[in-house]
């Protein structure tokens, strides 16, 4: 009975440390690149109006979803600038998060 206990208790642990460690690696990255941050702006103003981001679906989707919600033609042209500068190749990215957040404000 104890043994089970154990493993139990060890996987709980297991999980929720795995999930705490998950959560500073994103609070962490916010704080350090301009596209996570204006990403996980984006998904907050989307969840405040009453429409968050689905499983699967992409930014320059879920951007245009939110264009007509809050009637805000700024925030397509963010989620296209953030598709564009992840997926870029290396040496066309800007070579500063500063002139990369220029360009989306």
């Amino acid at each position: 009975v104890l043994t089970l206990a154990a493993g139990v208790i060890g996987r709980r642990w297991r999980r929720r440390h795995a999930r705490r460690v998950a959560a500073r690696a994103h609070r962490a990255a916010v704080k350090d690149r301009w596209d996570v941050a204006a990403e996980a702006e984006m998904e907050r103003r989307g969840a405040e109006a009453g429409r968050a981001r689905l499983p699967g679906e992409t930014l320059p989707a879920y951007g245009q979803v939110l264009e007509e919600l809050l009637d805000d033609p700024e925030v397509s042209e963010t989620a296209r600038r953030i598709e564009a500068f992840r997926y870029a190749p290396p040496d066309a990215r800007p070579r500063n998060a500063a002139a990369s957040a220029r360009s989306v404000d």
